[in-house]
């Protein structure tokens, strides 16, 4: 969720990357060749939460 907010931060350098919340949204984050993050262009997030790994 702070990918957003960093995009539109004119110095923000750093984002934190845990691979384990991929599993948890329904489209991966996406990376450039040097490992920078990628911002959806999607509305809101940019992600979808997948439901089939929330708990009933």
């Amino acid at each position: 969720m702070s990918l957003a907010l960093m995009a539109c931060v004119p110095n923000a350098s750093y984002h934190e990357y845990i691979n384990w919340f991929d599993a948890l949204y329904q489209e991966p984050l996406m990376r450039d060749e040097r490992g920078a993050s990628i911002v959806p262009s999607r509305p809101g997030w940019g992600f979808a939460i997948d439901p089939s790994v929330l708990i009933d």
